[in-house]
């Protein structure tokens, strides 16, 4: 008995696509982690040559005095100038000096008349001095300055003054230390205090002096001696609203939610609109549909006369006595011409033309010939099968329906790119547009790519459906996730963050479903799916009473159950009733179709049979369309 035959070609490209989707996403937040690393270490720099290679201080220098004279704003910024002594006792490749790093932006940065690069870390950030003519062995004296710009409390009871006027990371001891820090004339010094110590322990003994200026607004600072990682933290606790002007991202975070809102809503009203499929009452179909032949399937679910809808005309011309089909050799046929097709459509009057143009009765059309006549075929009974489906009420899917789907993708797309935008903004960074352009291009690919795998869903019924859209929308949903989980890391705002991942779901979910067909090709639609799950799961009374009604009942549900994927469902359906053997379908190899142990062959053998035909076929006409191509 003939092997069932499996098609790989199925199974391979679901594996190829599935590894390069992974590919790409996993490209995709890799190469954004990285540009997002870089531009979180944009700390504004000017008059800096930037040095690629990572070094390290080659010499210990000592710091002989410490100045810092910092002025806090209303605004909560603080403009710091620091002044520095150093002493290079021999002649360096570069040296560091740390400066604040937090929930808060450094700019402005600038060291007076040297060559520098910073970057920012999440402890401490850096300021390298790779000026070498500031490097010599010697005095130097090093003027950097720098602005602090803080984000609004999120403390709805008080406000807070927390500045690190020498910061623990400090590599170097300090010879002399002086700290000045100018205030606003209405800040409140009911509250300040500060604290210092070597790795955060209280060990201030007779290092400091500690000095407040009520009046004038000021705080002093002195020291000498001050060992290396050696801290000084000045706080204040102020009332609540006490800065005005602060730095706050959470209209940006806001903005992000309110716009995948907003989208979300825009394309249930498409849905509403021009994007619901008309209410059809569902009645079931056991038959196949008077007037409807096979190879009209595919236009009436898609607008397209496909290659499998061609092929299944060929069956439905052996079913009805207009051909035969002679298997010479496995997987080698030849089609011969019987009874013209005389009171038929005219497109299946002239597929059957063209399929035997020049083959007189008793010829064989050989297989080598089939292939581009399948092509002629597909080109001339286009045409004429648009032709009766013509009327606004037998269209696949409704113009309005086309526009809003594509709206749809273009808004869904830019307002993921738009939100991954927002969170560079809620942190005052450069937006990463490559990053932002980046999703956008690949959202809109993917969600195209959703639409035709439902399209198809109608039409075919390939294993290959619920893992391709399982894997699509799988990555659609990396997208909102990565955006997610980005912002609540730097913002810690779930509610915005549930709402644009809620938002992305329900604008998936419509931009899916956003197909609205024609009244009556919905009908017809209804009808076919109807008669899809009746093949798949046949009642036994409506099978038996239609098999005693029609002998060839079984063969001429087969073009149907082909083009929906079901024919060994439906085989199996017919295990234990006679079916006669085909009189179109004839095997005249030399060792026999079936194995001797047989006595007769089943309908699953039947079924294979005509599947394997089919997919020869098909293989056949694409062989010959790719060397047209390469010609």
């Amino acid at each position: 008995m003939r092997k069932a035959y499996k098609s790989k070609k199925n199974y391979f490209s679901w594996v190829a696509l599935t590894l390069v989707s992974l590919l790409i996403t996993v490209i995709i937040v890799i190469t954004a982690d990285a540009i997002n690393v870089s531009a979180l270490s944009s700390i504004e720099e000017t008059n800096q040559t930037i040095d690629n290679k990572t070094e390290t201080s080659n010499v210990a220098f000592e710091v002989k005095s410490y100045d810092l004279n910092a002025v806090v704003h209303k605004d909560h910024s603080i403009v710091v100038a620091q002044r520095i002594s150093a002493f290079l006792p021999d002649d360096a490749q570069k040296i560091e000096f740390s400066i604040p790093s937090g929930h808060f932006i450094v700019t402005d940065i600038a060291v007076e008349n040297t060559a520098y690069k910073s970057q920012k870390s999440d402890k401490a950030s850096t300021i390298s001095i790779v000026d070498k003519d500031r490097l010599t062995k010697g005095a130097h004296i090093y003027n950097i300055k720098y602005t602090i710009k803080e984000f609004d409390d999120r403390d709805d009871t008080k406000d807070l003054f927390y500045f690190k006027a020498l910061l623990p990371e400090w590599k170097q001891p300090i010879g002399k230390m002086s700290i000045n820090i100018s205030f606003p004339s209405d800040f409140d010094w009911e509250d300040v205090y500060y604290y210092a110590g070597q790795l955060g322990i209280q060990d201030v003994g007779n290092k400091l002096t500690y000095y407040e200026n009520e009046r004038a607004k000021t705080v002093t600072i002195t020291g000498e001696k001050i060992p290396e990682n050696f801290g000084i933290t000045v706080i204040a606790k102020l009332p609540n609203g006490y800065w005005e002007g602060a730095l706050d991202g959470r209209i940006s975070i806001n903005a992000m939610a309110g716009i995948m809102a907003i989208i979300a809503v825009i394309l249930f009203l498409f849905w509403l609109i021009g994007g619901r499929e008309p209410v059809i009452e569902k009645k079931p179909q056991t038959k196949p549909i008077e007037n409807v032949s096979p190879v009209e399937i595919g236009y009436i679910f898609n607008s397209r006369v496909r290659t499998n809808d061609v092929i299944s005309l060929f069956l439905y011309f052996g079913i009805n006595g207009y051909l035969r089909i002679s298997e010479y050799e496995p997987k080698k046929y030849r089609l011969y011409r019987l009874e013209e097709p005389s009171n038929e459509a005219r497109h299946i009057r002239n597929a059957y033309n063209i399929l035997f143009e020049d083959i007189y009765p008793g010829r064989a059309l050989e297989m080598e010939d089939i292939g581009i006549r399948i092509k002629r075929i597909k080109e001339s009974i286009r045409e004429d099968i648009a032709a009766g489906y013509s009327s606004k009420e037998m269209v696949s899917i409704k113009p309005i329906s086309k526009i809003f789907r594509l709206i749809g993708i273009f808004l869904l797309s830019l307002g993921l790119g738009v939100a991954n935008a927002m969170r560079y903004l809620y942190e005052y960074l450069p937006i990463n547009y490559i990053e932002s352009v980046s999703i956008v291009v690949i959202t809109a690919a993917l969600l195209m790519y959703m639409c035709h795998l439902k399209d198809k869903k109608y039409s075919s019924s390939k294993p290959s459906y619920f893992p391709m859209m399982i894997l699509t929308i799988s990555l659609l949903m990396l997208i909102p996730i990565y955006i997610s989980v980005k912002t609540l890391v730097k913002t810690e705002s779930w509610l915005q963050v549930v709402v644009l991942l809620v938002a992305s779901i329900l604008s998936i979910f419509f931009i899916c479903i956003m197909k609205a067909r024609g009244k009556e090709n919905a009908v017809l639609a209804s009808k076919f799916m109807q008669l899809r799950q009746f093949i798949y799961h046949p009642s036994p009374r409506d099978l038996l009473q239609n098999h005693l009604a029609d002998k060839n009942y079984y063969y001429k549900m087969m073009p149907y159950a082909i083009r929906f994927g079901g024919a060994s469902s439906w085989a199996i359906s017919f295990l234990s009733l006679n079916v006669p053997e085909p009189e179109w379908y004839k095997d005249d190899r030399e060792e026999g179709g079936f194995s001797i142990l047989k006595d007769k062959p089943t309908t699953i053998d039947y079924a294979q049979n005509i599947v394997t035909f089919c997919r020869t076929i098909k293989d056949a006409y694409h062989n010959m369309d790719r060397r047209y191509w390469r010609f």
